[in-house]
């Protein structure tokens, strides 16, 4: 008796290649098309199983090969950070910047002791997987990320300085430095770091898309100082920081006619 194909396909419950499930039998192209979710090119999830950070992180490596180092959000993922968006980009670091959507590519360099192997993945170690998240991210998206992971993998804000040391150059240092000021890796969850930056006189928005949206805002409402620091922007070096002017019906009616006065004059 022939065993149905359908009956060996396996009980899949993280991402992997629909062309070697194919090509050993345990899946037809139909049932991949309609019963697995497809991340990245040849990369598949089960529909009903839910998409995390690290199994984003685990497609995007199966989909470039393993010659890729897995960093930022996708790193945090595979040290056990909690609470991270599986819906973010996954990030990798590679000398090729091509990429497909819903990869970020780094060409960051990278040192010896900065990788280490977790399940066959290459990642960026805890230091320099916060030293690279904090000096790319605003402190609304940075400070709670780095709570999770160091509380995650026991890092101190030394460990993370000790890299930033080895990289006096190095883009966002300034930056991360003042992240880490903010940083308690005893933080239990993302509302308990917020409630922590508010005591002390920051203001951290919950979702970066409202960030972004109160950024293009026009008018002092969308440039409130935040003890020393202007999470949008210092809007004294804005050209439009200036409200726009209210509309006045009289005068409004008195320049329309002055306009149409100008336009009828005999010369």
């Amino acid at each position: 008796m022939v065993t149905p194909v359908a009956s060996l396909a396996p009980m899949y419950d993280e991402p992997f290649l629909g062309s070697a499930a194919m090509a050993s039998g345990r899946l037809t192209r139909h049932r991949l098309r309609t019963s697995y979710r497809r991340l990245y090119r040849d990369v598949y999830l089960p529909a009903e199983v839910e998409l995390t950070a690290a199994a984003r992180a685990r497609a995007a490596w199966l989909s470039l090969g393993d010659r890729v180092t897995l960093a930022g959000g996708s790193a945090a993922a595979l040290h056990g950070t909690k609470w991270l968006d599986a819906e973010s980009p996954a990030e990798v670091i590679r000398s090729d910047r091509n990429h497909q959507s819903g990869i970020v590519v780094h060409d960051y360099e990278l040192r010896a002791d900065e990788t280490m192997h977790i399940r066959g993945m290459q990642v960026t170690t805890p230091a320099r997987t916060a030293f690279d998240v904090g000096r790319t991210r605003p402190a609304q998206l940075a400070i709670p990320m780095l709570d999770a992971l160091l509380r995650a993998t026991a890092t101190t804000p030394a460990d993370v300085l000790a890299v930033a040391a080895a990289r006096p150059g190095a883009r966002g240092v300034r930056l991360l430095t003042s992240h880490l000021g903010l940083v308690d890796g005893g933080a239990e969850s993302p509302r308990e770091t917020r409630l922590r930056l508010i005591t002390r006189g920051y203001r951290i928005r919950r979702r970066a898309a409202l960030a972004r949206r109160k950024a293009t805002t026009v008018g002092h409402r969308a440039h409130r100082p935040v003890g020393r620091v202007w999470l949008d922007g210092d809007p004294r070096q804005r050209r439009d920081a200036r409200p726009p002017r209210r509309s006045h019906p009289t005068r409004d009616r008195q320049a329309a006619g002055r306009r149409l006065s100008n336009l009828t004059r005999r010369p």
